[in-house]
C-alpha cells in the first residue's frame, strides 16, 4: 500500500504550531528550541516587515537579532492563541526595536563635543524629534518644503500630483489636455492655470529632478545588475537569493558579466559596504587589485551624470521652466545628501560620488569640503528638526535658517 504523504508545507505549518506553546514553557531548553525554529520560520516575514522602514539590510538584521533578544526576556508574557498572534508579537517587539535603533542611529550623527552641557537635553530632545518623524513619514515631507521648494500648503497627495503632472509633461511630452485628463482619474480636477504654474514652479521641478537621480542602494543595485524597471524589487531578491544556489542553478541578471560581478554588486551597493569591508568577508572572491578594476568599471556605470544629462536636456526645451533657478541653489543637492546619509546610511565619500556628477552636469559646484560640512555634527538633521518643529507648530516661531 502506498503511504499517503502530507504536503511539505503543510508539515512545516504543523510544526510551526507545535513550537508556538513551547517558546513560554517553563522549561528552558524546551523554550530555546522552540525559539530557535521559530525565529528560521519568521525572519523572512520580518525581513519583509521591516523592508519599508529600513532600507539598508544591515540595519534590518540588527533590528530582528534585537527583536528576537527581547522575545526570549518576554517569552512569558506570549499568549499563544495561534500563527496571527504570534506574528503579532513579533511585529510589536520588532517596531520597537526600530524605533530604538532610528533613535539610536540619529543621535549619533548628532554631535554633542561643541554643544555646551546645558543644551544636550534639547539636542537629545531633537533626536527624538527627528526619529519619530521619520517613522511617521512626515520628516521627509518637511525635507521636501524645506530643500525643494514645495508649497508649504500642500500634503503628499498634492504634492505627488504635481509630480507626476511635471513628469507627464517634461519627461513624457503629454499635451496639457492629456495630463489633465490623466490627473482627472485620479480625482484630482485643475484648470489650465493652475497646471501651467506646476510645471514652471522651481518647488516642482527640484521635486522632478530629486526623483530622478536619486537612487537608492537597491535601485541603484538594479539598475547595475540590468533588471526590469517594472519588477525590479522582486527580481533584486530572486537574484540575492539565487546567490546562494549551487551554480548550476543560478541564472545571470541581463547586465552582470559573472556571477562574481553579482556578488559584488549587492555587497557595495545594494548593502553599502565599503571596499575594504568587502575584502575582510571570507567568501570574497577579489584581490585588493581585482576589487579595484571591478568598482572602477561599476563606478564608470553608475546613473547619475546620465539621468540629470537627460533631465537638463528635457527642462531646456520647456518653455517657462526655470531649470537654472532649479539646480543652481544648494537646496536640491543638500535634500540629496540628507536623503543618502540618513536613509541609506551611506558614507560621505559614497555620497559624494553619487551627487557631485549630477551637480556637476548641473552646473552646481560641489566639494567635498561642502559636503562635509553640510553633514558633520548633524547640522542638516539639526536645521530640519527645527523647521520641522516649527512648522507643526510644535516650538516656538524662531528663524530656523
Amino acid at each position: 500500500m502506498t503511504q499517503c504523504r502530507r504536503p511539505r508545507r503543510l508539515v512545516s505549518k504543523m510544526r510551526f504550531a507545535r513550537y508556538l506553546p513551547a517558546i513560554s514553557s517553563s522549561d528552558e531548553e524546551t523554550a530555546r528550541v522552540a525559539r530557535e525554529n521559530l525565529w528560521r520560520s519568521s525572519r523572512a516575514m520580518l525581513h519583509a516587515y521591516l523592508r519599508s522602514y529600513l532600507c539598508n539590510q544591515d540595519d534590518r538584521e540588527d533590528v530582528i537579532q534585537e527583536c528576537f533578544l527581547k522575545v526570549w526576556h518576554s517569552r512569558f508574557r506570549f499568549r499563544e492563541q495561534g500563527t496571527s498572534s504570534w506574528f503579532a508579537f513579533l511585529k510589536k517587539i520588532a517596531y520597537r526595536c526600530m524605533i530604538d535603533l532610528r533613535r539610536r542611529y540619529v543621535r549619533n550623527t548628532l554631535s554633542l563635543d561643541d554643544v555646551p552641557e546645558a543644551e544636550v537635553p534639547a539636542v537629545m530632545d531633537i533626536a527624538d524629534t527627528v526619529a519619530s518623524a521619520v517613522l511617521a513619514g512626515e520628516l521627509y515631507l518637511a525635507a521636501n518644503v524645506l530643500w525643494l521648494g514645495l508649497d508649504m500648503d500642500g500634503d503628499v497627495r498634492a504634492h505627488q500630483q504635481q509630480l507626476l503632472a511635471a513628469q507627464l509633461h517634461h519627461l513624457h511630452h503629454k499635451s496639457w489636455q492629456e495630463i489633465l485628463r490623466l490627473l482627472g482619474y485620479s480625482g484630482m480636477h485643475i484648470d489650465r492655470h493652475t497646471l501651467d504654474r506646476w510645471l514652471s514652479h522651481p518647488g516642482v521641478l527640484r521635486h522632478l529632478i530629486y526623483r530622478q537621480i536619486y537612487y537608492s542602494n537597491e535601485r541603484l543595485a538594479a539598475y547595475l545588475l540590468g533588471l526590469p524597471a517594472h519588477s525590479w524589487r522582486e527580481r533584486l531578491d530572486e537574484v540575492a537569493k539565487q546567490v546562494q544556489y549551487p551554480l548550476e542553478h543560478r541564472s545571470l541578471p541581463p547586465a552582470a558579466s559573472s556571477w562574481d560581478e553579482v556578488w559584488l554588486v549587492l555587497w557595495r551597493y545594494r548593502y553599502a559596504v565599503t571596499p575594504s569591508q568587502i575584502l575582510q568577508r571570507d567568501e570574497c572572491p577579489y584581490t585588493e587589485a581585482s576589487l579595484e578594476r571591478a568598482l572602477d568599471s561599476l563606478d564608470s556605470r553608475l546613473p547619475f551624470r546620465q539621468e540629470m544629462e537627460r533631465l537638463k536636456d528635457a527642462l531646456d526645451a520647456a518653455p517657462g521652466a526655470c531649470y537654472d533657478e532649479a539646480v543652481h541653489q544648494p537646496g536640491l543637492w543638500q535634500r540629496l545628501a540628507l536623503q543618502y546619509c540618513y536613509h541609506d546610511g551611506l558614507t560621505h565619500n559614497d555620497i559624494y560620488q553619487r551627487v557631485a556628477q549630477a551637480a556637476e552636469c548641473a552646473g552646481y559646484r560641489l566639494t567635498m569640503g561642502m559636503l562635509n560640512v553640510w553633514l558633520s555634527n548633524g547640522r542638516l538633521v539639526q536645521r530640519l528638526a527645527k523647521f520641522y518643529r516649527d512648522w507643526k507648530g510644535k516650538g516656538e516661531a524662531e528663524d530656523a535658517f
